[in-house]
């Protein structure tokens, strides 16, 4: 493979290249590229675009400078509810190559899957993967003891959701679960995040961004969707937190709803990892191999969870936590989730896509 090739990176994820002072949304992919002699540039008149998320004036610059779609490479790393244009067919043919990290089988359409790219973060809004690797948030003193049922019972709330009240340009979302649930149960679920508790000012604000923000990527907004209770106030809720692990270490369930059911994000390994038993609603685990002994499924009436979880044994909670620090723990876990692997898998499928397409152009 010729070391000269250029790869132009674009799309709507905030990224920075390696060369940058700081991390971006898929630094472990770009290294990769970088160490297998891809030259990454800002400059659209190169061999091949790389488009984190769809972003049409990037996509549009790369075409004007001679660039052609089976030249481009999409990878989607928001799912529908947040970007929902980039999922349409009239979409997917601009590019030669699609990869869906964490999308379900029927999105992705590949005999093996492409998992979540899974890093811990503590900052919820953070796009740094840089904290700690997996392997050395397992070898921190005391992390084992997050696993225990006598530390877990010690800790400071029952039950816990961390999400912001956002709204979504598209009809396939879940934030209106999560508003009604908070809605009805709130006083009994501690509640961190944005827009919960905000002004009907910034609420508007926001809505008119994704609304705005939907059009210009070409997408009609479901205007249900951008209403999302505008005007309902939200009672016992938190702040927003820096550090999300802290409420989830001291959580002994949480409460994980996905932003749609059709993407699994980081949401319900942060769980795992801050040993806080997950009520799950998103798409289907066992497509990704995820034993149900891990977490509970949310019920239609949320009050069945609760009195579930409340009526839990002793014996039934440690084995619990104990499958959930066997999950995370094997190496398999590592090869399947990790960033580094993840992401390193995506780097080696775009090195051979571009080793046969690089006389294209």
């Amino acid at each position: 493979m010729q070391k000269s090739i250029s790869i132009f990176v674009g799309g709507t994820a905030k990224q920075v290249l390696p060369t940058g002072s700081n991390p971006g949304v898929a630094e472990q992919l770009f290294r990769n590229l970088a160490n297998s002699g891809f030259v990454l540039t800002n400059n659209p008149n190169s061999c091949f675009l790389l488009s984190i998320n769809h972003d049409r004036k990037a996509y549009s610059r790369f075409i004007r400078s001679g660039g052609s779609a089976k030249n481009a490479i999409l990878i989607r790393r928001e799912p529908q509810a947040v970007h929902p244009i980039q999922y349409r067919r009239s979409v997917e043919v601009k590019y030669g190559l699609v990869l869906s990290p964490g999308a379900t089988s029927g999105i992705q359409k590949r005999k093996v899957p492409i998992n979540t790219p899974y890093a811990i973060s503590g900052n919820p809004n953070s796009l740094s993967f840089s904290d700690l690797s997996i392997k050395e948030v397992l070898s921190m003193p005391g992390f084992q003891n997050l696993f225990t049922y006598n530390d877990w019972q010690k800790r400071r709330f029952f039950l816990s959701l961390i999400a912001s009240n956002k709204v979504s340009p598209s009809k396939h979302e879940n934030y209106s679960l999560r508003r009604r649930i908070v809605g009805s149960y709130g006083k009994r679920i501690e509640v961190f995040g944005q827009y919960w508790g905000a002004s009907l000012a910034s609420k508007i604000a926001l809505r008119l961004r994704v609304a705005v923000y939907s059009l210009k990527s070409g997408y009609v907004p479901h205007l249900k969707s951008i209403y999302g209770d505008l005007f309902h106030n939200y009672r016992h809720v938190n702040e927003l937190i820096d550090d999300k692990s802290l409420i989830l270490r001291d959580s002994c369930f949480s409460l994980v709803i996905e932003n749609d059911s059709t993407c699994l994000t980081e949401k319900l390994f942060d769980a795992f990892f801050s040993g806080s038993i997950p009520i799950y609603f998103g798409p289907e685990l066992s497509q990704y191999g995820i034993p149900q002994s891990l977490f509970f499924n949310l019920n239609q009436n949320f009050e069945i969870n609760l009195q579930e979880i409340q009526e839990l044994k002793d014996f039934e909670i440690q084995a619990r936590l104990s499958a959930i620090i066997a999950f995370i723990s094997t190496e398999n876990f590592f090869e399947k989730w990790s960033d580094e692997y993840v992401f390193a898998s995506v780097a080696e499928e775009i090195r051979n896509y571009i080793s046969a397409n690089s006389n294209l152009k």
